[in-house]
């Protein structure tokens, strides 16, 4: 799976940033649950998920506080039944940390349900996101950002997912501008079903670039 995720900030009067992430995600020839057919699976092409968004404002306290609110949502653009359900999805969430010179811990949690869509799969779902960065020299750092899902929907026994992660993360200067390189391990301690990743290798790429609006 590739995914592709995007922060785009604004910064506002009273210190605080607006904060609008969206992410896509391309999926490559993968097999998904169908007890319609024989075998108990699908295994579908290269297609395209559901966009999934964040609009939140958030900011750090003097004493190194993260806080955080606003909306988690859900584009229903995949090209694909078995990726998404064609539903919109939209609710709250919050997000808490705490940031120091040993780096930066906490987590980011959110509530979505469908408000609109023609699809028969209803979504009712928990996340959170916990992340941690834990620096060392010359720009590395300890790093995990696994995300914990609970999918009020699912039937019993299949409604957890609860990744356990931790990855590597260099950061260097190209151009003049910041780069971030990572390689993360994630193990699905729990799982809904023999469908869900029980691991998986994760290799990112972040550029920062500037925003002319925030100058």
């Amino acid at each position: 799976q590739y995914f592709f995720q995007t922060i785009v900030p604004f910064k506002l009067d009273d210190g605080s940033s607006l904060l609008f992430r969206p992410g896509f995600a391309v999926v490559f020839d993968q097999a998904v649950s169908n007890a319609n057919v024989e075998g108990g699976y699908d295994n579908i092409g290269t297609d395209l998920g559901d966009v999934g968004y964040d609009l939140v404002k958030t900011g750090t306290t003097e004493k190194g506080t993260i806080w955080g609110y606003g909306l988690i949502g859900t584009i229903p653009t995949a090209s694909n039944d078995n990726l998404g359900g064609d539903k919109w999805g939209l609710g709250p969430e919050v997000v808490l940390g705490k940031a120091g010179k040993w780096g930066a811990a906490g987590f980011v949690l959110g509530h979505q349900w469908d408000i609109a869509g023609s699809g028969n799969r209803d979504i009712d779902l928990t996340t959170m996101n916990y992340f941690y960065a834990f620096t060392l020299k010359d720009g590395w750092a300890v790093t995990g950002g696994p995300t914990i899902t609970y999918n009020h929907e699912a039937s019993s026994g299949e409604k957890l997912t609860l990744p356990l992660g931790i990855g590597l993360t260099k950061t260097t200067s190209i151009g003049g501008r910041p780069w971030q390189f990572k390689v993360e391990y994630w193990n699905n301690v729990v799982r809904p079903d023999e469908f869900a990743a029980e691991h998986t290798f994760r290799i990112g790429i972040s550029p920062v670039f500037a925003t002319p609006w925030n100058d």
